[in-house]
Formats: structure tokens, C-alpha cells, sequence
């Protein structure tokens, strides 16, 4: 008997079912999960803001029609953890390289189910996948996010979400036809909206805002000189909307 849920309704349940597989709801919540349709126009923008490298979704998949966006939020105690470490925090390192290696058996089983149903899939990693002599991504997931109404864009190039900015992010590209949600509204960065804030520009320990654009390569700097996993979050975890419930 065919399932009355919907292939939206189904597809966040493999997300959420696969991610509670992991264990771990002392690192994660509840992912916040959208669709946004593959040809919509507003993909030409990252070809302006990011580069003419970032890929359309057609020229990530051709055929796609619609990608699946989902923000997985850190824990209050993972969120704020960097604050208070000179270096890079254990549990944040914890969270990021387990979330990191759980996205590809998320995707697997997101893909495998669309495949089932007769529809093409593509998805890309969400570490390693750039040029490391650039530091450009062909696609960016977080941007990505942005676009499907997720969360927005801040100061420090990092998303804010209704569950915070302190997370991971991921995306599927498929040639079903999915319908994007009504999202909860997000709140600006307090710097784009008055200038009041800039927090995370002052904790950065590579100053990698004090130029403009963002200095990518002295952020990167900075973490390789960190102990591996080699990973910060303190310009999250010091924004005001770092944890969000």
C-alpha cells in the first residue's frame, strides 16, 4: 500500500532517523530541513558573490530539479564551548568530526530511498572539497542553505538558523520535485543590521576580518596550527545567536 506521507515528509524522516542512529543527542539536535527548487534564480547569485566556479545545480546534476538543504544544530554545550578554550574545544572538535563523517551515510540513505522511487541524485562532501590552493568550493552547502531559507548569511560568512549559528550543514541534489516549507523567521546579524555587534570579529585569534574581504587563508592558517582535528568555532560561539532553542 503506498505511504500516505509525502516525499518531503519522508525524505526528513531519513534525516532525523538516521541522525538519531548516531547516538550522540549529548552533540546534536533536531535538523532544520528545507527544499528549494533547482532552477530557481536566485542559485545565478552565487555564481556572482562566491565565483563563476560555484556550480548551478543543473551543472551538478543534470536533470536536477529540486535540492535538499538540512542544518544540523549543535548542543547548548557543544554551541558554547570554544568561548573559553585559548585553542580549538574537545566536544566542538568532537561534534564536528563526528557530524562531518555521519553527512555521508545521512546522504547514502537519503539517496538510496530517491533512487528506489526512480530518481537521480548527486551530493557532495562537506570537507575536502576544495581547492586548497584557492580555497574555493565548487559547492557550498552553508550558501546553499541560505538560499532555501534556512538560515541567513552573517558578518563572518556563517549561517544563522532559528536553532542558532553553531551547527553543520549538508545538501542533496535530486531530479524529484519537492515542495519548499514556510520557514520560521531568522534573526539578522546584528552587525549587518546596525553595526552594534562584530563580536566575532574581535575573538578570531588569526584577525582573519580585519581585512576585507574575510582573509580565508589566515583562517586556515590558524587551524592547522591547532591541535587536529584542527578546528575552531569560536566566531560562532560568540555570536548572540550562537544557541537558539
Amino acid at each position: 500500500m503506498p505511504s500516505e506521507k509525502t516525499l518531503e515528509q519522508q525524505i526528513e524522516e531519513i534525516i532525523c532517523s538516521t541522525l538519531e542512529q548516531l547516538g550522540r543527542p549529548d552533540l546534536f539536535r533536531r535538523p532544520v530541513i528545507n527544499f528549494i527548487e533547482a532552477r530557481d534564480e536566485k542559485f545565478m547569485v552565487l555564481k556572482e558573490k562566491i565565483g563563476p566556479w560555484h556550480l548551478l545545480p543543473s551543472e551538478f546534476l543534470p536533470g536536477a530539479r529540486s535540492v535538499i538543504s538540512y542544518f544540523v544544530p549543535f548542543t547548548k554545550e557543544v554551541a558554547l564551548s570554544p568561548i573559553a578554550q585559548e585553542s580549538s574545544a574537545p566536544i566542538w572538535g568532537e561534534a564536528y568530526l563526528e557530524i562531518n563523517s555521519h553527512f555521508d551515510r545521512i546522504n547514502a540513505e537519503v539517496e538510496r530511498f530517491l533512487q528506489e522511487q526512480g530518481y537521480a541524485t548527486a551530493s557532495s562532501p562537506v570537507t575536502n572539497n576544495y581547492d586548497p590552493s584557492e580555497l574555493r568550493v565548487p559547492w557550498s552547502h552553508r550558501s546553499v542553505a541560505a538560499l532555501a531559507g534556512i538560515g541567513k548569511i552573517a558578518a563572518n560568512n556563517l549561517l544563522i538558523t532559528a536553532k542558532g549559528s553553531c551547527g553543520r550543514v549538508s545538501s542533496v541534489l535530486t531530479s524529484a520535485v519537492l515542495t519548499p516549507k514556510q520557514m520560521p523567521e531568522v534573526p539578522d546579524c546584528l552587525y549587518w543590521k546596525d553595526g552594534s555587534c562584530g563580536k566575532c570579529f574581535a575573538i578570531c585569534p588569526a584577525k582573519a576580518f580585519d581585512s576585507v574581504p574575510f582573509d580565508k587563508f589566515a583562517c586556515q592558517d590558524q587551524l592547522d596550527a591547532f591541535p587536529p582535528p584542527g578546528v575552531c568555532g569560536k566566531c560562532l560561539a560568540i555570536c548572540p545567536y550562537a544557541y537558539m532553542e
